[in-house]
């Protein structure tokens, strides 16, 4: 008996290395006393990962892309439009991004099982096996959309009601770095790892990103049409075949990232694009909101990967020992760390460039165009044709179905991208009227206030 549990841990830990970490409690099975508090910590490994990535992502990127807009536009009009585009397009892309990723993973990890079933001669039911194993996208799209919401209404909220330029840019930087400590330390004591590093992580990662992209947006303002095509290449996905179990355990975590941060700065820039075009019909105003959101999606999107799995990384950590203490078991933590768990640096590079060379493709496609309606329909066509490329790519290099993947895909950047447009253009002009008297008027009864 302990021969066969011994087996069934180490096959167990070759199929679900990277993001599915709800199934590490079958590992090592602990006395039937502690089986709940084991599966609470394991559940909200997954839920804190998709809240933390999505609330990092949503004040780091609207935030950064509203600062890198302010740093060429000085008007809080279009401040405000890009941020409200960026939300929702950040939104819808993040949760069909998460979807996708969790499912392309579902898929590969319920191939890779039923491999090993086959060479081991084992019957259980898989699709048992993968409810109890695997992350629900669903689930982890909701999280993370309506994190991604919660955060990004911070920055929205500042700016909202300062009409002077510089004094907006610093009220907008103050609350999106108290927010950050804040989501950084409820991450922290929910996932029991350290608040100091955790809030440390968050913020710096945080200030990085905004001022990398007031940067580059203040630089090549005046000149984005010629600075759109010097993007990163995208590194190439480990894997070999030497080992099939190895290939495929670390294809998912690099594909996950992959296939997430493409998909995310496909969607997220060309909606962004979108919204602000259903409203300002100028390409410059349209490819500067392009080009921000492409800095601050790569920045918050390495960033906020990096928080997340680290973040994952520590309760896991927790975990192990709590169990290791549990059974008198003597391992290293550290060596079973490395073999166990996603590398936060990787994850978060593979994630940027990955977000950057789908985050050009809108941009390429807006650059060359100036007729308002031809620029929109030729970005989303290309923006069609490459979602359908990458579902392809990550089906292939998966091992799961083409067209089922091609066509979450394709049909979640669509969604995305008509509801940022709708619900921009449908605001749009409430947002010019608010901004050209009603900030104002909140502006000077909060001075004449601040002098009594």
């Amino acid at each position: 008996m302990a021969s066969q549990r011994d087996q069934t841990s180490t096959n167990h830990i070759e199929i679900a290395v990277y993001g599915n970490v709800t199934d590490q409690p079958r590992q090592s099975p602990i006395p039937e006393g502690d089986e709940d508090d084991t599966f609470d910590y394991s559940q909200r490994t997954q839920w804190l990962r998709a809240a933390v990535l999505g609330a990092n992502d949503g004040l780091v990127s609207v935030a950064s892309l509203m600062m890198g807009v302010g740093a060429v536009k000085q008007d809080v009009k279009t401040m405000l439009i890009a941020g409200f585009a960026g939300l929702v397009a950040g939104a819808c892309s993040m949760a069909i991004g998460e979807f996708v990723s969790v499912y392309t993973q579902y898929d590969i990890e319920i191939s890779q099982m039923k491999r090993e079933m086959k060479e081991n001669g084992r019957t259980e039911n898989v699709e048992e096996a993968k409810k109890k194993m695997l992350p629900n996208p669903a689930h982890a799209a909701l999280a993370s959309a309506i994190a991604f919401s919660i955060g990004a209404v911070v920055p929205l909220l500042g700016a909202a009601f300062i009409s002077e330029h510089k004094m907006r840019l610093a009220v907008v930087a103050a609350l999106v770095s108290v927010a950050l400590v804040v989501f950084g330390g409820v991450g922290a004591r929910l996932g029991g790892s350290s608040v100091v590093k955790s809030c440390a992580r968050v913020l710096v990662g945080g200030w990085m990103a905004m001022t990398i992209t007031f940067a580059l947006t203040k630089l090549i303002g005046s000149s984005v049409h010629g600075n759109m095509t010097d993007q990163p290449r995208q590194s190439p996905i480990p894997g070999g075949d030497e080992d099939d179990t190895f290939d495929y355990s670390q294809r998912t975590q690099w594909l996950r990232a992959t296939v997430l941060g493409a998909n995310d700065g496909l969607v997220s820039v060309a909606s962004l694009m979108m919204g602000v075009g259903a409203v300002k019909q100028d390409v410059k105003t349209m490819l500067i909101a392009g080009f921000a959101g492409l800095v601050a999606g790569a920045c918050s999107m390495a960033i906020g990967e990096f928080v997340s799995v680290y973040t994952q990384y520590d309760i896991e950590i927790s975990q192990m020992k709590r169990e290791m203490k549990t059974n008198g078991r003597t391992e290293n933590v550290e060596e079973a760390k490395k073999k166990m768990l996603p590398n936060p640096a990787q994850a978060a590079l593979a994630s940027a460039i990955a977000f950057s060379i789908g985050a050009v493709v809108p941009l390429l496609g807006a650059a060359f165009i100036s007729e308002h309606k031809v620029r929109l329909a030729v970005v989303a066509a290309l923006v069609s044709v490459a979602l359908v490329v990458f579902g392809g790519v990550a089906a292939r290099l998966g091992g799961s179905s083409v067209v089922k993947s091609c066509a979450r895909v394709l049909v979640g950047g669509w969604m995305a991208m008509t509801i940022t447009f709708a619900l921009t253009k449908l605001i749009g002009s409430s947002v010019a009227g608010i901004a050209s008297g009603g900030f104002a008027a909140v502006a000077n009864t909060i001075c004449i206030e601040a002098d009594m």
